[in-house]
């Protein structure tokens, strides 16, 4: 069997399961590195007729995460159990432990026909029910400290901090920034500098930093860096009408449920997950690593889930926290589909076998008052809420209904009470997820929202109830590029948080201009009606008519001269990001 572990620890031996005393002789169990090295065997005794049996090795094996290995036993007289096509669409996960899905590093199931060597042959990824005795290593270390902090003074308002990396026994994963004694941002494990912006001209900053791990262990301080920034003023921004707005820290801080929370920072966009599985801690921690810090909808819920979501960091949109990782609520999921668009009473009955779900029950036409009654029920000054909608909304019904399903008290009928934030999903490849996510983004989403299940059943989209935390081959383009968005997401969500600009770039392109620390960023993609090319920019005025325009994340410069610049656009889901220095 081939494994992986999602944390470092030690395995202390093998265990099979005999189904039957046939399976006899003297068996022999033993741990490989993926290219063949025998790191540890054992001989099996005192056997029972049937049933798993178990071997511990002379010294239990150190194993890294993330690593391939193969856990093995001889069956010198066959009649070893086994289960055909067990790996062939699916791996076995098992807390930190997975038993590989085919495809993921070549077939799993794996077997040797002789006296007992490394086995590389497969036949219908067969489960041969081998397993380990497998312990995580107690993460109670914390990161060192991080070395050479320094800073200077840079842009107008800003100041530039370097630092060299902390250590850790398992692995930094965090570095904390403090400003004058108060922590104000936390940037990746990988990040070794971070330009502090916005600040007073003329005015002493004081800066340390601190590692932290994967559990949250923080380590001691830096040294302490200080530096003041220069006279010179940064300029206030673009004289150009403003996007309506309502989002950012300044409007979740509205919600006491926030107070005191991430989502008051400006470095803090919600990127969430609809319909997470909450029963395992591994979930929470694959999750964490995607970029996922919300949850809008949770599953098998149990007494440790609360904890879980303090411990990774991931806030519970969905009402049904269970401490102080609660900042929200919910309404009942998909209430266009199964209460049909219309004003007639609800019987508080959810979609249910037996009971009437609206009056009369058919056909369903009793969703706008189950809005509003819970709306009634749920809304109070404490709490945002989030409402998901279906195929209702987005195909089945006519622009007045949709319209009244999605904008509530925003939208043509005045008896709604209700404002929604909303969720939509469909099956998509890693190329459209981020076209996708970058769309809704452009077009003034607050919040970043991932659905987890896949209902269709294909080689390229395989069914699964929960996309990130699914080992199989066919997501690992998804998971990677998930991981790249939801970084690139978090980098810029400073920018993100800021009220954008009403201006037209061009025509034929959907655009979002924002400004913020003496930059204009500008996110464009091509309307959809529109054919991949070329297409030239209009600048607004206020910002320089030549210079040198960035392309955030790659790679590339574009100069320009008189006001305009011109870029292509690949295919329909390609996006870019543009920073303009001012």
């Amino acid at each position: 069997m081939k494994f992986r572990a999602s944390v470092p620890g030690t395995v202390a031996g093998v265990r099979f399961y005999k189904g039957s005393s046939a399976n006899s002789g003297t068996h022999v169990g033993s741990l490989w590195s993926r290219s063949g090295q025998r790191l540890a065997s054992a001989t099996f005794t005192n056997e029972t007729a049937t049933g798993w049996q178990m071997v511990r090795f002379a010294t239990p094996v150190s194993i890294s995460a993330n690593t391939t290995y193969v856990a093995s036993y001889l069956a010198p007289r066959g009649r070893y159990s086994a289960t055909d096509n067990a790996f062939a669409s699916q791996g076995i996960t098992n807390g930190p432990l997975t038993a590989l899905a085919s495809g993921v590093d070549g077939e799993n199931g794996v077997y040797l026909y002789g006296s007992g060597g490394f086995p590389t042959q497969s036949y219908q990824s067969t489960n041969y029910f081998v397993d380990v005795l497998f312990s995580p290593t107690p993460d109670t270390g914390a990161p060192s400290a991080p070395g050479s902090l320094a800073a200077a003074p840079s842009t107008a308002g800003a100041i530039q901090l370097t630092w060299t990396a902390a250590t850790d026994d398992i692995g930094v994963t965090a570095y904390v920034l403090f400003r004058n004694g108060e922590e104000f941002t936390t940037v990746s494990g990988n990040t070794l500098t971070y330009k502090d912006v916005g600040l007073a001209a003329s005015t002493l900053y004081t800066y340390t930093v601190r590692a932290r791990d994967a559990v949250g262990n923080l380590g001691p301080a830096s040294n302490t860096a200080s530096a003041t920034t220069t006279s010179e003023q940064p300029p206030p921004g673009l004289s150009l009408p403003r996007v309506p707005w309502e989002g950012g820290p300044s409007y979740y801080a509205r919600f006491p449920a926030m107070a005191g929370t991430p989502w008051t920072r400006e470095d803090f966009f919600p990127i969430g997950y609809w319909g997470a599985y909450s029963d395992e801690e591994w979930r929470f921690s694959t999750d964490a690593a995607h970029g996922i810090n919300t949850f809008l909808e949770v599953y098998n819920t149990n007494e440790s889930s609360g904890a879980w979501m303090r411990k990774y960091g991931i806030w519970n949109l969905a009402g049904t926290g269970l401490g102080g990782e609660s900042v929200g609520t919910t309404f009942h999921d998909e209430v266009d589909m199964w209460g049909g668009p219309g004003w007639n009473p609800w019987t508080g009955y959810v979609n249910d076998a037996v009971y009437d779900t609206c009056v009369p029950d058919q056909p369903h036409a009793c969703g706008y008052s189950v809005y509003n009654t819970q709306y009634e029920q749920l809304n109070n000054p404490n709490a945002l809420i989030y409402a998901n909608v279906g195929k209702g909304a987005l195909m089945w019904q006519s622009d007045e209904e949709r319209a009244t399903f999605l904008s509530g008290a925003d939208g043509p009928d005045p008896r709604a009470k209700w404002r929604l934030g909303v969720a939509t999903g469909s099956v998509i490849n890693a190329n459209q997820i981020e076209g996708a996510v970058w769309s809704t983004l452009i077009h003034e989403a607050r919040l970043l929202a991932y659905f987890s299940h896949v209902f269709s059943d294909s080689t390229a989209n395989p069914s699964t109830p929960d996309v990130l935390n699914d080992t199989r081959a066919a997501y690992q383009a998804t998971h990677d590029r998930v991981k790249k968005i939801n970084a690139e997401v978090k980098s810029l969500a400073r920018v993100l948080n800021t009220q954008s600009y009403v201006w037209q770039f061009n025509p034929n392109l959907s655009t979002m201009l924002k400004y913020r620390d003496n930059a204009a960023y500008v996110f464009a993609m091509q309307k959809r009606q529109f054919a991949s090319g070329t297409y030239t920019y209009t600048l607004p005025p206020g910002l320089p008519a030549s210079g040198t325009i960035e392309v955030i994340g790659e790679n590339r410069t574009i100069p320009y001269s008189g006001g305009r610049f011109t870029d292509s656009f690949a295919a329909e889901y390609t996006h870019h990001k543009y920073r303009i220095q001012d």
